[in-house]
C-alpha cells in the first residue's frame, strides 16, 4: 500500500468524494493523480486534507508505517524480538555493527548501545561491554544537533546511566524545556516521564540527593493526567524511597510490590526490586 492507496481508503471510509475533499485545498486532478499513482504531495496539502477528514497526521503515518515498514522499522522490530528471544541477540548485534559500518547512520549505533546496555541485566547472557568509542559517538552526535527532536531526546534519556558527568550535556531543566516544546504530543509526554524516572534512578543510585525533590515535583506534575497512571505510581515509589532515605517515613516496600504485581506490571516489578537493592 502506498500513500495514494491509504488516502483513498481514508476518503472512502469517511464518505468524502474527491471533489468534496479537495475543495479549496487542491485541485480535483491533483488529488486524483495522488490516489491513482501514489505520487508526492507537499506536507501542507496533506495536513489540510487529513484535517478535513478529522485525521491526525501522526495517526495517518502510524497506519502507513504498519503497512509499509521502513528498513529502520524492521530493525526496531528485531530489537524487540531479540529482547524476547535472547538467542537472537548475538546475531543482531553483529548485524547492527555491520549496518553502522556501512551507513554511518547514528540510528544503528544507538540501537547497538541500547541493546548492549539491556543485556547486561539479562540472565545467562554474555557481558558485552559498551566501548568508550561507542559512547563518544553518541555524545558527539547529540552535541552536534542544535534542535533536538524525539530521536535525540529518547537517545539522551536512555543513555543517561551510560554517560558520566562529563557527557551530560544539559541540566534537567534544559532537557525538560526541550520536551515541553512538544507537550501536546502523547509520545513526547511519555518520553518526558521516562526521562524524569531515569534521572531520579540515577540520582538515587549515585546517592546524589540534591536534585531529587525537584525531579519528584516535576514527575508529579507531568503525571497529573490519568493517562500517565503508571508514571504516578513511579512517583509514589520514588517519593517513598526518598522519604525513607531522609528518615521521614518507613516505606512498606513489600506491600507496594504486591500492588504492582497484582496490576500485572511484572517487568516494572523486577526493575523496582533492582532499584531497591541498589539504593537502600
Amino acid at each position: 500500500m502506498n500513500h495514494g492507496d491509504l488516502m483513498k481508503n481514508k476518503r472512502e471510509e469517511r464518505h468524502f468524494s474527491r471533489k468534496k475533499l479537495s475543495q479549496n485545498i487542491c485541485s480535483f486532478s491533483y488529488l486524483q493523480r495522488f490516489e491513482n499513482y501514489g505520487g508526492k504531495m507537499d506536507i501542507d496539502t496533506l495536513i489540510l486534507l487529513l484535517e478535513r477528514m478529522n485525521i491526525r497526521i501522526d495517526e495517518y503515518y502510524l497506519e502507513y508505517q504498519n503497512f509499509c515498514p521502513s528498513r529502520k522499522d524492521k530493525y526496531r522490530e528485531r530489537f524487540k524480538q531479540s529482547i524476547l528471544q535472547p538467542n537472537l541477540i548475538l546475531a543482531f548485534i553483529s548485524d547492527l555493527e555491520n549496518e553502522y559500518c556501512d551507513t554511518k547512520d547514528i540510528f544503528y549505533m544507538y540501537l547497538l548501545v541500547e541493546l548492549k546496555a539491556i543485556i547486561q541485566n539479562l540472565p545467562n547472557q554474555p557481558n558485552i561491554a559498551i566501548s568508550s568509542n561507542e559512547i563518544s559517538t553518541l555524545h558527539f552526535y547529540l552535541e552536534s544537533v542544535n534542535n533536538w527532536e524525539y530521536f535525540e531526546l529518547a537517545m539522551y534519556t536512555n543513555c543517561l546511566a551510560l554517560f558520566d558527568s562529563s557527557y551530560l550535556l544539559y541540566n534537567h531543566e534544559d532537557v525538560l524545556t526541550k520536551f515541553h516544546k512538544f507537550s501536546s504530543s502523547f509520545k513526547y509526554k511519555q518520553a518526558c516521564v521516562k526521562f524524569l524516572v531515569n534521572s531520579i534512578i540515577l540520582c538515587l543510585e549515585k546517592k546524589d540527593y540534591e536534585d531529587v525533590p525537584n525531579l519528584l515535583e516535576k514527575l508529579y506534575c507531568e503525571t497529573e493526567d490519568s493517562d500517565y497512571f503508571k508514571g504516578r505510581l513511579y512517583w509514589y515509589f520514588f517519593n517513598s524511597i526518598f522519604q525513607q532515605i531522609s528518615g521521614n517515613i518507613e516505606f512498606d516496600i513489600e506491600n507496594f510490590l504486591i500492588i504492582f504485581s497484582r496490576l500485572g506490571y511484572n517487568d516494572d516489578l523486577e526493575n523496582f526490586k533492582d532499584i531497591i537493592n541498589k539504593v537502600l
